[in-house]
């Protein structure tokens, strides 16, 4: 099947939607149809009914992304938003989009969380309704010449969201003279992350198309909100205390010295932030997608991510880079949990030490293993830092701290096929953080896949780096991305500990057993371990070789039996 780990959250939300049961883990242990067969179920549409959830209310704690924001120093602290700005393919029914922003913030209940800070100085939040008189100005309605008035306009909505009284959402249309419609919407990064933009997108459309038609909106029904989880991850560190020894052994050891740096008074911040783009062209990206991954049973994130330490380490002289991942953070870890349609900002961010040099298919290899020795993807470090106890945060605070921070937003080509109404603009929707927030890392790398084509945009301090600097190690990241697809591509093949969790084999050991029979190594599907009663049988068979004890015969007689055939 291929994709990657927020596809599969889709394609559970889209199978929930078609009657039939499934997991993200059942995703990614079951890489073909057939095999999902074997497991999906037929969803309990009584039961499914029975559960439906209202909508949430109260107060929710904050998770760890949630409270390293608020530990941040910054003064336009409304000012941190995602956006996308698009572009319709006919002109906008600003009355019926309206009403459909109005039931798109009242089905998706992390739209009305609402933030207060007390006297002690920490951040709450809580849902809370929303006046009637807001719905209706969540859309501004504005015309604009040209590109400047079109970038004048967004930066103002950018900078109009309100963390306390809301809105946290804003939408804008714009009518160019040119005859454009544009659509921007900003919605406050606290509420929002790559997946909720995929179901928001998805509403959106289908609750503007009920508008046009006079019809209610019927939207797929809540998953678990983001206080189920939130609440859920509350006891995490306790239970999973024995977790703490894998970050405190994988990364206290990890190469501490900083990555080269012309000016390290440099600002970092986000106004003074510039940007470099890689890209792979369609063809290539489709090898990267589909076929690259097969060599070593590899995702996607192994082959991107091995390529980067590569660059990153070509340029540094160091036999190791520390890169902090983001992840998706719905991770599939809590009974009943599910949050497939939940709206919010679930990120995780953990750092991975990376050892990515020598021999191509060697580094791939090793890299693979090391993103999955991680447990849990990661979630693990956030808690452990904001939601810990007193020693686990200390014990977090301790390690060193990456200086480049990766995101695979996946593939967005789903979002913006030729059924939608509206497309991707070709310019930037204005500024979506305030110039004064700072940037926690050196490098910012955030990839993608949109129209076939991988993008890679690598967002630096200029005050820090020379802009040659950074254009000569993202060059060779291109040309070691172009190398891994080619190599993997060739005929290359392998398999690592991690595809075999039960033989708990090393990976020495692996490929001295695999190298008995290499032509078939590919075909291996599992390796395991002996049970204890075939352990005993084994001992028996080979203390003596010529033994019958466990040798069993069956003697049976038939007529009339076509020898050729039965052969």
């Amino acid at each position: 099947l291929g994709g990657d780990s927020i596809l599969s959250l889709q394609i559970v939300a889209q199978a929930r939607r078609a009657g039939w049961q499934l997991t993200p883990r059942q995703m990614f242990e079951r890489q073909s149809i057939a095999q999902l067969a074997g497991v999906v179920q037929a969803l309990d549409q009584e039961a499914a009914a029975a559960q439906v959830r209202g909508p949430a209310e109260g107060e929710v704690p904050l998770l760890p992304i949630q409270a390293e924001f608020f530990g941040m120093e910054m003064a336009a602290r409304h000012h941190w938003n995602q956006s996308v700005l698009l572009q319709s393919r006919e002109p906008l029914d600003t009355k019926a989009l309206r009403q459909a922003l109005g039931v798109l913030v009242q089905h998706h209940d992390g739209l009305r969380l609402r933030y207060s800070q007390q006297a002690q100085g920490q951040w709450t939040q809580r849902y809370e309704p929303v006046p009637e008189a807001q719905l209706q100005e969540l859309l501004w309605v504005r015309r604009a010449k040209d590109e400047a008035g079109i970038e004048a306009l967004c930066d103002e909505a950018q900078r109009s969201l309100d963390l306390e009284r809301g809105p946290l959402m804003r939408a804008l249309v714009v009518q160019v003279e040119d005859g454009r419609w544009l659509l921007l919407l900003a919605i406050h990064h606290l509420v929002v992350d790559g997946v909720s933009w995929r179901i928001l997108l998805e509403d959106l459309q289908a609750a503007y198309r009920a508008s046009l038609a006079g019809r209610s909106a019927e939207l797929p029904a809540r998953s678990s909100s983001y206080r189920d989880w939130a609440q859920a991850l509350q006891g995490y560190a306790q239970a999973n205390a024995e977790e703490l020894a894998y970050w405190q052994q994988a990364l206290g050891h990890a190469e501490t010295a900083s990555l080269p740096c012309a000016n390290p008074q440099g600002s970092r911040r986000a106004s003074d932030q510039a940007s470099v783009n890689v890209t792979l062209d369609a063809a290539t990206t489709q090898r990267l997608l589909k076929d690259a991954p097969a060599a070593y049973r590899t995702q996607v994130n192994d082959l991107l991510l091995t390529a980067l330490a590569r660059a990153l380490c070509g340029w540094s002289g160091q036999a190791s880079v520390l890169v902090d991942l983001e992840g998706h953070g719905r991770e599939d870890i809590f009974e009943g949990m599910d949050l497939s349609r939940t709206v919010g900002w679930f990120t995780s961010v953990y750092p991975v030490a990376l050892a990515p040099r020598g021999e191509i298919g060697d580094a791939l290899k090793r890299v693979k293993e090391q993103l999955r020795q991680v447990p849990n993807k990661g979630l693990g470090h956030g808690v452990f830092q904001y939601l810990g106890s007193d020693a686990q945060r200390q014990a977090i605070e301790a390690l060193p701290r990456a200086q480049v921070v990766f995101n695979y937003l996946g593939q967005f080509d789903g979002s913006f096929d030729e059924q939608a109404l509206w497309r991707p603009a070709a310019q930037g929707g204005g500024q979506a953080m305030g110039g004064d927030a700072p940037q926690a890392h050196e490098f910012a790398i955030n990839a993608r896949v949109y129209e076939g084509e991988l993008s890679l945009a690598v967002s630096y301090g200029r005050e820090r780096h020379r802009e040659e600097d950074v254009r000569a190690w993202t060059h060779r990241l291109r040309e070691e991305l172009l190398a891994l697809v080619a190599h993997c591509t060739g005929g290359a093949s392998g398999v690592t500990p991690s595809d075999f969790a039960l033989a708990a084999l090393t990976q020495a050991q692996l490929d001295a057993l695999l190298d008995v029979l290499p032509s078939e190594a590919q075909k291996v599907q599992d390796l395991y371990p002996l049970s204890p009663m075939q352990q005993g049988m084994l001992f028996h068979s080979v203390y003596d070789g010529g033994g019958t004890a466990y040798v069993t015969q069956l003697r049976i007689d038939v007529q009339g039996l076509e020898v050729q055939r039965f052969r």
